[in-house]
């Protein structure tokens, strides 16, 4: 039920698909626009189901649905405090319903019952709302912590120098290990050998990200507006970061210099 491959004239016709994947990265967008590809549609029962069940003349039931999706997607930046929010946190903890998606460049980690990090009280309410903006706009965080964690250079030639020695020794260790094994064939073992000397080392921080231009240009496609509320600016830096993986998957090699992976 979650590998449904489906033309995109053959979806449920309840929603306006050109306006939904309107919404998604350009890369993605073209793909698929291009004749013959086909879109994997997760719980495809179950969707027309409820397409079936809730449109038909039933606009409040919709808007309500829509609401609570929104309220759980966002659960993370609401402040909870007092024995009332509890009970209900604890309530959806116990039915299993999912928190929000969280945001950040590899969206990898398990989904949790909510909560798993909203606010307990006002006081810190900022802060936490900045880490998780900023967190999937790493490149642009990195630069404001060096700036204040290694102020001068020799800061950070510092910090560079001895985080080299750790990693050329853990390399160095990789190698002699390799070396000790003595069930590999001596053609593995020289390609193991190869490997393991070529390993990219990305030491501390990436150059770019102190040059001004450099790191402007990194960020050329996110632009914000002064009267842009806090939730219209986590979009924005979410669509960015989407777009920014999608990137990665058409890229015709990998950019080894990448410190995110």
């Amino acid at each position: 039920r979650q590998w449904n491959l489906m033309n995109k004239a053959d979806l449920p016709a309840a929603v306006d698909w050109d306006k939904y994947f309107g919404m998604i990265p350009k890369q993605a967008q073209d793909w698929i626009n291009k004749a013959g590809n086909q879109i994997v549609l997760n719980e495809e029962r179950y969707t027309s189901d409820l397409f079936a069940t809730y449109l038909p003349g039933r606009d409040a039931t919709v808007v309500n649905y829509l609401f609570i999706r929104l309220i759980l997607d966002n659960s993370g930046l609401i402040p909870c405090s007092g024995l009332p929010c509890f009970a209900a946190q604890r309530a959806l903890a116990e039915k299993k319903v999912p928190e929000h998606t969280e945001r950040s460049r590899l969206p990898s980690r398990r989904r949790r019952p909510l909560p798993s990090y909203a606010i307990l009280d006002e006081t810190n309410e900022f802060g936490v709302a900045c880490a998780d903006m900023t967190s999937v706009i790493a490149d642009a965080q990195a630069r404001v912590y060096v700036d204040a964690r290694f102020p001068t250079q020799d800061d950070k030639d510092t910090i560079r120098s001895s985080t080299l020695g750790v990693m050329t020794n853990i390399v160095g260790a990789m190698r002699g290990m390799i070396e000790q094994l003595d069930w590999m064939t001596d053609d593995s073992k020289a390609k193991a050998i190869f490997k393991a000397s070529n390993i990219q080392v990305n030491v501390a921080f990436p150059d770019f990200i102190l040059v001004n231009d450099q790191l402007d240009a990194k960020y050329k496609d996110l632009e914000f507006d002064p009267d842009d509320s806090f939730y219209a600016m986590l979009d924005k830096v979410t669509v960015f970061s989407i777009s920014e993986q999608f990137k990665l998957l058409d890229a015709i090699t990998a950019d080894r210099g990448d410190f995110l992976g």
